[in-house]
């Protein structure tokens, strides 16, 4: 699933997601992991955004949680892409967009 997040309190809404993915792990038996990612195209932990990671884990289900903070790594022709070819409306990876 993609969402789009229109906010400049990123540090809050960052934080919710994080609990509410905890939550759901604890409350669903599910091991999300969550991926941040900042303008420079980087994680906050410093690796770098792959496309090709991302497609392995959409391809193999995983669930991740990939939250972008103000970028898209993605052209809209590609988000439709996957959303068509990866069916993610039942893949349990999910993005997040969070940008002003």
């Amino acid at each position: 699933m993609f969402y789009v997040v229109r906010t400049k309190d990123f540090k809050r809404v960052i934080q919710s997601l994080r609990d509410n993915i905890q939550k759901e792990n604890r409350e669903k038996n599910t091991q999300y992991e969550i991926r941040l990612y900042g303008p420079g195209i980087e994680t906050f932990e410093g690796v770098e955004f792959r496309k090709e990671e991302f497609i392995r884990a959409v391809k193999e289900n995983r669930e991740i949680v990939y939250v972008f903070r103000n970028f898209c790594p993605f052209s809209t022709d590609e988000i439709v892409h996957f959303m068509e070819k990866y069916a993610l409306e039942g893949n349990p990876v999910k993005v997040y967009l969070v940008d002003p």
